[in-house]
């Protein structure tokens, strides 16, 4: 009987410590994928498209995709911030599948973006199409107007 409850206490004891591992690990993955997932702030954003996707639309996109005649009908010089690429989102979304794919800028057109570049435009797409910003003012939504019921309503 002694045995018995010995070999109880040793598996509980075995199990309890499985699970507390199996926690801490969960919880370590979910704060490391929060912290990775963080969207650049306003004026870091705006920096960057200046400084890399601006210049990567220059170079790689402008040739074909300028003026009255420009292919698909697609002309990118009026993109000059980050709020007018998202008052277009649909358009870039497209625009960035075609990047992701290897498709645009097509192989014959001379000049290829580096891995590290298509990489780094493609981030900067990811967080300013689908970042959240957190920091702002919390909006608690419209405050609907609370009826009393009947138990109320007589006490009052």
């Amino acid at each position: 009987m002694r045995m018995i409850e010995s070999t109880s206490r040793l598996s509980i004891l075995k199990t309890l410590k499985s699970v507390c591992i199996a926690a801490c690990g969960l919880s370590l993955v979910i704060c490391l994928s929060a912290a990775h997932g963080a969207p650049l702030s306003l004026e870091k954003s705006e920096k960057q498209f200046k400084s890399q996707v601006k210049q990567f639309i220059t170079k790689y996109c402008l040739d074909c995709h300028t003026g009255e005649e420009a292919e698909a009908g697609l002309a990118l010089e009026k993109y000059q911030s980050r709020d007018s690429i998202l008052e277009q989102r649909e358009a870039w979304e497209k625009i960035v599948k075609r990047i992701q794919i290897q498709s645009m800028p097509p192989k014959d057109a001379g000049v290829l973006p580096t891995d590290k570049e298509r990489e780094d435009v493609l981030a900067w797409f990811d967080d300013a199409l689908y970042g959240v910003d957190c920091s702002g003012e919390i909006d608690p939504g419209r405050v609907t107007v609370r009826r009393l019921n009947r138990s109320e309503y007589n006490n009052t």
